[in-house]
């Protein structure tokens, strides 16, 4: 249950250093999507630029869905038969 309600605060309310990362996450991301808009349709640099945008969403993504997806994992143990373990 512990576990249960620090996931639920961290996911409701993330830590400060958490919710500055994520800024400057979003922040690099917009920064390549617009780096990658003034460059011509045919440029070389325009997939790696495009990746590199994708992966910067990726990590902001993945970083809100782990506590959300540990914390139904959670409720749904909680839920069976043999509910959560001590340990």
């Amino acid at each position: 249950m512990a576990a249960l309600a620090g996931t639920m605060r961290v996911t409701l309310r993330p830590p400060h250093r958490v919710q500055l990362w994520l800024y400057e996450r979003e922040a690099e991301a917009a920064r390549l999507r617009a780096l990658r808009a003034s460059l011509a349709q045919d440029h070389r640099d325009r997939l790696g630029l495009w990746l590199a945008e994708m992966v910067e969403h990726f990590l902001i993504g993945a970083t809100i869905a782990v506590p959300i997806g540990y914390a139904s994992h959670l409720v749904l143990d909680a839920g069976s038969a043999r509910g959560l373990p001590p340990i």
